[in-house]
């Protein structure tokens, strides 16, 4: 569930501004949860950047990420987490990303913030996408298939230069074992492709009690790189070829379906309907 909030200290048309994602899962009890994200070190309320009031979170043990967004003025900022009740989240969790730079990480369960709670950072510079691949490329399909830990997986694909192409992860808020299916144009020749893992142990989720995940590179109907090996550990490079689709060479045969010769394989018409049905 993601919401936008422009409580801005001023308008962003007026000057460049970071994306920041709080992302929240509840506890039993989502109305009682409520925050500030604050400019600097301190916990004046007048510098709030954007806020949730109590009563904002409805649903109990569900996943809400809200955007805000951060003037490149602001180096330094203040995350107030507070509970009505003062028993903190009991079964709840957090995070935090500038331009999908993880600053603020709480994802154990048991977030006893009591009555507040406050984390400071300064605030990452956000670095440009690459540019897309200039020059000939070619349509392929990647797919990630999760284990249940999302939040410990990403991956990216570089050329022999090792500038990254493309790249997402860690999967956040994702549910687990959810699919991620990307169609990127490769461009032609040598490639890499790499996954990570956070934690160490790959996406052998079977190793806690749940199902290995796994990932797949395919283009033109062949798969270039399989990822059907679950315990890689930190990491797993592929070395793989992008090219062009060579078309399928052409099927001579009766095409018309009026004809006992006819063949529902060919693609190209010969001389051969002789036989008119009857």
């Amino acid at each position: 569930m993601k919401k936008l909030l422009l409580l801005l200290l001023l308008p962003f048309t007026l000057l460049a501004q970071k994306e920041a994602v709080l992302h929240l899962t509840t506890d039993g009890f989502p109305n009682e949860t409520y925050w500030y994200v604050i400019v600097g070190s301190n916990t004046n309320l007048g510098d709030t950047i954007a806020s949730v009031p109590a009563g904002y979170y409805t649903q109990a043990n569900t996943t809400y990420s809200d955007t805000m967004y951060i003037a490149d003025s602001i180096t330094n900022i203040t995350l107030l987490l507070r509970d009505t009740y003062g028993d903190g989240m009991s079964s709840g969790s957090y995070y935090y990303q500038v331009c999908e730079d993880t600053i603020i990480n709480y994802p154990i369960p048991n977030a006893n913030i009591g009555y507040g709670l406050f984390h400071n950072r300064t605030v990452p510079q956000c670095m440009p996408n690459p540019p897309p691949p200039s020059g000939p490329c070619n349509t392929a399909l990647i797919q990630i298939n999760l284990d249940q830990y999302p939040s410990e997986t990403s991956w990216d694909i570089k050329d022999t230069l090792g500038n990254v192409i493309f790249s997402n992860g860690p999967y956040f808020g994702v549910p687990n074992y959810q699919p991620q299916e990307y169609i990127k144009c490769l461009p032609i020749g040598e490639l890499t492709f790499t996954i990570y893992d956070s934690y160490g142990d790959g996406m052998a989720g079977s190793l806690w009690g749940g199902q290995d995940g796994s990932y797949y590179v395919m283009q033109c109907g062949d798969t270039l790189v399989y990822g059907n090996v679950p315990n890689f550990g930190t990491d797993s490079t592929h070395v793989f070829t992008s090219d062009t689709c060579t078309p399928p060479p052409p099927i001579p045969g009766c095409m018309d379906e009026n004809y006992l010769e006819f063949d529902p394989a060919a693609t190209v018409t010969d001389s051969s309907c002789a036989t008119l049905k009857i």
